[in-house]
């Protein structure tokens, strides 16, 4: 059905010829597969004939097909050889070829160098170290029929990875030199040394390990293991070596203060954590050499020269410091005098001293305290008034001494002030006496201060008597403490006498030989002394003063001047006339007698 054919001759313009069918061999034909060669004529007409397709009619036509060559020539046909790039085992490794079949001739070759190929026969070439490669192998295949079939491929081998066991050193100093050391996996490797880091391994040239020999906190040693079939491994360690502590112990020491140094030169090796010195090596001169004078703390510090064989480089010395004490003394004391004034206004305190005065501080305080921070006033406290009177406490301190405590008061006393209220006396007049005035005395108010309302004097008085002239208080201003005060008050005294009412005796007469006439007919009036309001009463009657008169009666004609006198003459009570706020004076009358 693929065979084709070409129209040479014997169509008609307008008519297309169509076909059914198809081509086929001549029966002469060998069976497949045919052998390369040239086979004549060996393609017939088969089964092709002409069909009718449109204006084209089959039967005005004869179909004669001339027969065609089979020409078969060699095959072609494809091998593959792969080769590969393995890591270095020890092992030889060579190419895979596919694509053959029996009855093939196989022969394998490998480039010379210079272009051409070398045949290696029918074993295919194989590469083990890394230096055997790369390889290029070429593979020839023949095969009857066929034209030969070839390719190439490329072998290599790379190297491995290894290992190396470093170590570096670490030690205390000891005077000898320390490397590193490195331990190949693979024996026959080679081991490079250099002090400075690379990835090329052509820049490590030293053989042997670098040293260290003095003290160092880390020098680093770099190094590179090679091996042909092997990838360099690089690496470093580190040679520490550390210094050698020497340990030691200054000695402490202690006293009171007493003005002078305290030292102690004394010093010791640590039995613990003391390397000491190598052989040979060590102090060429060592002591103790702390020093305080005044109170507290210093450390006793430590000095020391090396001999010439030496290197302070490769020793840390370890000094535990003793610890030299100077403590306080307690020699220091502190005073102050009380202090008592009476209030004037001034604010008053106290003044503390010590018995060390160089160098010593003094602070107070209102409240007690046995620490000196709480004493932070660099001046007394004071009081100004009555009730700031308090205590003040005090400390004094000095670097060099234990603190002193102490205390003194300051005590304000008050102002006395005398209030005496006023004195006044007057005969019974019918009204009430009183006088308010007061007089202020003593110690007196300081300016600005006192009375804003004065005290006055309240008692009064009507009827003859005494009474006592209180004080009830005043007011005092503003700026005025009643207790910077002490106010007494002293009564004055209201005194009222009695009122001299004076009567008049009648003159009398009589004619001689008369008798006188009796006490209760005389009579008398009065004269000076009544109040409106107030009418005088009387009991008893006038009398004679017989000393004005002749021993007996009758008397002779003559005038008595003064012979009537008060007798039992008194006043009495009666309505508003009180006979006690008065005292009676009568004056005497004259008796006359008259001749018969």
């Amino acid at each position: 059905a693929t065979l084709t054919y070409t129209l040479v001759d014997g169509s008609l313009a307008s008519e297309t010829p169509a076909y059914v069918g198809a081509l086929g061999y001549d029966s002469a034909l060998a069976s497949d597969p045919l052998t390369p060669d040239t086979y004549t004529d060996a393609i017939v007409g088969g089964t092709l004939a002409l069909t009718n397709s449109g204006a084209f009619k089959a039967s005005n036509y004869m179909l004669t097909v001339l027969p065609g060559d089979l020409k078969v020539v060699n095959g072609g046909f494809t091998v593959d050889l792969t080769g590969g790039s393995w890591t270095y085992d020890g092992d030889p490794h060579g190419p895979t070829l596919t694509g053959t079949t029996t009855g093939d001739t196989v022969e394998y070759f490998i480039s010379d160098g210079a272009g051409g190929w070398t045949s290696t026969g029918t074993t295919p070439p194989t590469v083990t170290n890394v230096s055997d490669g790369p390889l290029t192998v070429k593979v020839v295949v023949t095969r009857p029929g066929y034209d030969p079939a070839e390719d190439t491929t490329t072998l290599t081998i790379t190297p491995a990875n290894t290992t190396a066991d470093s170590d570096g050193y670490t030690g205390t100093y000891d005077a000898l030199p320390h490397g590193i050391t490195v331990t190949p996996a693979i024996s026959g490797s080679t081991v490079k040394y250099s002090l400075t880091d690379s990835t090329d391994a052509a820049d490590y040239t030293l053989t042997t390990s670098p040293t260290a020999t003095d003290a160092t906190t880390g020098t680093t040693v770099y190094f590179v293991v090679t091996n042909p079939n092997y990838n360099p491994v690089f690496g470093s360690e580190v040679i520490t070596i550390n210094k050698r502590v020497v340990a030691l112990t200054t000695e402490d020491a202690s006293k009171m203060y007493d003005g002078s140094a305290l030292t102690n030169p004394n010093w010791n090796y640590d039995t613990t954590g003391n390397d000491g010195f190598v052989a040979g090596q060590g102090f060429a001169t060592a002591t103790a050499d702390g020093t305080i004078t005044d109170v507290g703390t210093a450390e006793n510090t430590f000095s020391y020269t090396l001999t010439a064989a030496t290197n302070a480089d490769n020793y840390t010395i370890d000094v535990t410091k003793g610890t030299l004490t100077i403590t306080a003394s307690t020699a220091l004391t502190v005073d102050a005098t009380d202090v008592t004034e009476m209030y004037d206004g001034t604010a008053y305190g106290v003044s503390a001293s010590a018995n060390v005065p160089t160098g010593t501080t003094i602070r107070y305080s209102e409240t007690p305290s046995t620490d000196p921070a709480a004493y932070t006033l660099t001046t007394s406290p004071t009081a100004t008034h009555v009730d700031d009177s308090k205590t003040v406490y005090f400390v004094a301190t000095n670097p060099n001494y234990a603190p002193a405590f102490g205390s003194a008061d300051v005590t304000i006393t008050p102002r006395n002030i005398m209030v005496t209220g006023a004195t006044q006396s007057r005969a019974y007049d019918g009204t009430a006496l009183s006088d308010s005035s007061v007089t202020l005395s003593g110690d007196g108010f300081l300016a600005g201060e006192g009375y804003e309302i004065l005290p006055t004097a309240t008692s009064t008085i009507t009827n003859v008597g005494s009474v006592n002239n209180i004080v009830a208080a005043g007011t005092l201003n503003a700026a005025t403490d009643p207790h910077d005060y002490s106010i007494s008050t002293t009564p004055g005294t209201l005194t009222v006498t009695a009122r001299e009412l004076t009567v008049q005796a009648d003159d009398q007469q009589i004619a001689y030989p008369a008798d006188r006439p009796a006490n209760a007919t005389l009579t008398y009036t009065l004269v000076d002394g009544s109040l409106s309001g107030e009418t005088p009463a009387y009991v008893g009657a006038l009398g004679y003063d017989a000393a004005q008169l002749p021993a007996s009666q009758p008397y002779s004609p003559d005038t008595y001047e003064k012979a009537i006198v008060g007798g039992t003459l008194a006043l009495t009570n009666s309505g508003a006339f009180k006979a006690s706020n008065y005292t009676l004076t009568v004056l005497p009358g004259d008796l006359k007698v008259v001749n018969g």
